[in-house]
């Protein structure tokens, strides 16, 4: 008797797991198509990408599940970090999985990479810089080059521009982009352009530019595009794209998807102008997105 009643329970509770996993699948679908709806294509129309419809979506290992970063690097692979542990990851752009992965600090908080150069350089959240030519090493000690820049700025991204580094904060009233000269390891001390809250909405009103939610901006990452030189803000706190003309004036604004983008922190173009944005896991993998420059 009392193997029945052990067995009927197991497949109460075999039946109640299958339930809950149709009801889980089924809120994904529902969520999924609600999202697409509010974030049509035609949302991006006057877009250099459909962000609506990634040519890919990699789904990263679980190592990369913090991935903060990213850069080109032969645009057949990228390069990542991740923001606890002091490694730099290559990627394949064909698969979305690690080729291989180079030691160059401690445990830190790693927001931001760029190769320059056959130099990789990657910056914590304080501001400081950590260089080094690529190697095929595994383990290497990276230069460290202090900045006039401290924690308060809460430093989020790292992009290039020939021989300067761009540097962009999260949080505050004003976002700034300063530069950094990588032929004398210096910051400069007035940032190139400082963007607000305020500018934003004004040129969203001025624009007519439709929005689905209210308006923030928490900078995730920078990157200039190899063809237009236009600079790419990607904001995770509001989750949105700024695209800034050469003389670093508003030229584009758009928000994203969130279904798509659950923790957008990294963004980088291939040659050719394509476009890869990773997201950080939020109850899962760690993503890198892949979209085509439009014909």
């Amino acid at each position: 008797m009392l193997k029945v009643v052990v067995r009927n329970n197991m497949y109460i509770f075999i039946f109640k797991l299958f339930i809950l996993g149709n009801g889980l699948v089924s809120c994904e679908n529902r969520t999924r198509e609600f999202n697409a709806k509010l974030y049509p294509s035609s949302l991006y129309q006057n877009f250099e990408y459909d962000l609506s419809n990634p040519d890919t979506i990699f789904n990263l290992p679980p190592e990369l599940v913090e991935i903060s970063g990213l850069s080109n690097f032969n645009n057949s692979s990228l390069l990542a970090v991740q923001d606890e542990k002091g490694w730099v990851y290559q990627i394949s752009t064909s698969s979305g999985k690690i080729i291989r992965k180079i030691k160059f600090g401690k445990k830190g908080d790693y927001e931001g990479i760029e190769y320059v150069d056959s130099k990789v350089y990657v910056t914590n959240s304080n501001g400081t810089i950590y260089s080094f030519k690529w190697t095929e090493k595994s383990e290497i000690e990276a230069e460290v080059t202090k900045t006039s820049l401290k924690s308060s700025d809460n430093i989020e991204g790292l992009g290039s521009k020939k021989t300067k580094l761009l540097l962009t904060n999260k949080d505050g009233s004003k976002k700034n982009i300063y530069s950094f000269s990588t032929e004398n390891n210096k910051l400069k001390s007035e940032p190139l352009a400082t963007l607000t809250t305020k500018k934003i909405e004004e040129f969203i009103k001025q624009n007519k530019i439709h929005t689905v939610s209210k308006v923030k901006f928490k900078t995730s990452g920078i990157a200039v595009h190899p063809l237009t030189k236009e600079t790419y803000l990607l904001a995770h706190g509001g989750k949105a794209i700024i695209v800034l003309n050469e003389e670093l004036k508003i030229k584009s604004y758009v928000q994203l998807n969130p279904y798509l983008f659950k923790q957008p922190e990294g963004i980088c173009f291939t040659s050719d102008g394509t476009l890869y944005i990773s997201n950080e896991g939020t109850f899962g993998n760690g993503t890198i997105l892949k979209y085509s420059l439009r014909k």
